[in-house]
């Protein structure tokens, strides 16, 4: 709908536009240029001059919309290897020393001689033996003294013509009797009292059955000590029982002769 304009305003516009045709024309095509310069001017850049920056989008919040998040990528772990157990403590020994299977020759020729040598032949145990086993009784009456037979300290053999007969002077009898029969005892042997003994003209004499428990199978000897005053002690040792008469007989023989 078009309004229509009235008033002496408006038709004195006319009047004039109506006067001046040509006018009109030319103030047209100078707006015209006009606008065109300006929209022109307005299309260059001018330096220093920075485009505004767009401004921020709303948030999704404001907008009532949901928000949709990308969430990172999570790598999963990956499984600890398995820890093995630590091995038990080993206690170090020390090593065995091999044998090796095939003994070099210098070896072998050793043990070669070691087996060829003869075996030492084992030694009869010694025992002790008042009398050695090949000698005879002297005079039928006294045996050989083995050679660790305890003598008395200062005793010499020779007595009643017999070299088997010892006799020490200047020697207590009781203490002969007691050093001669501890000494043998040490050695082994063992005495025994003879409860026999007829020879009544003699005081100071005792018997002993001797016996070596080593050697059973042995004749018994019987070891004779005689006291002849304070101070003489004689020992003998014979295959059997005899008196000092004995003795002084086998003495006066072997002078007669």
């Amino acid at each position: 709908m078009t309004k229509s304009v009235s008033g002496p305003n408006y038709r004195q516009a006319k009047s004039v536009q109506a006067s001046h045709p040509a006018a009109n024309r030319r103030w047209g095509i100078l707006i015209w240029l006009s606008v065109a310069l300006h929209g022109a001017l307005l299309m260059l850049p001018t330096p220093g001059f920075q485009p505004a920056e767009p401004e921020p989008e709303a948030p999704i919040e404001e907008s009532g919309a949901i928000a949709l998040t990308t969430l990172p990528t999570i790598a999963k772990p990956e499984p600890a290897a398995p820890v093995d157990p630590a091995p038990p403590a080993v206690t170090p020994t020390a090593p065995l020393t091999q044998v090796p299977e095939v003994l070099p020759p210098e070896v072998l020729e050793d043990t070669t001689e070691v087996n060829e040598l003869e075996p030492v032949p084992e030694l009869p145990l010694q025992t002790t033996d008042p009398e050695p086993a090949d000698s005879e009784p002297e005079g039928g009456i006294a045996v050989q003294f083995s050679a660790d037979f305890p003598h008395l300290t200062g005793s010499q053999s020779g007595c009643y013509g017999l070299d088997n007969c010892r006799i020490a002077e200047g020697q207590n009898y009781t203490d002969a009797l007691r050093e001669i029969s501890e000494r043998l005892e040490t050695q082994g042997y063992t005495l025994t009292p003879y409860t026999g003994n007829d020879d009544s003209d003699v005081r100071n004499h005792r018997i002993f059955e001797m016996r070596l428990p080593s050697d059973p199978d042995a004749d018994v000897k019987y070891l004779n000590v005689f006291g002849e005053g304070l101070k003489t002690a004689i020992y003998i040792i014979t295959p059997r029982i005899i008196t000092q008469e004995d003795l002084q007989s086998l003495e006066e023989n072997s002078q007669g002769s």
